[in-house]
């Protein structure tokens, strides 16, 4: 039996692509793109700091 496999990472890749060239809506909102970047940031942040870095008021910011 003949079976397939998807890289998930390479069909990200696509996608992008194609929602940068216009051929395709974006799944995600700026919204959720935003709260990704500021939690991957404090994730770094809090490494740095070695200790614990809260996101409520960062997550309010984007609310303004």
């Amino acid at each position: 039996m003949f079976s397939t496999t998807i890289d998930a990472y390479v069909a990200q890749l696509d996608h992008f692509r194609d929602v940068i060239g216009g051929s395709a809506e974006s799944l995600q909102t700026v919204e959720d793109g935003a709260r990704t970047l500021i939690a991957t940031l404090a994730v770094t942040e809090a490494a740095r700091r070695k200790s614990r870095v809260e996101l409520s008021a960062r997550y309010q910011a984007l609310a303004a």
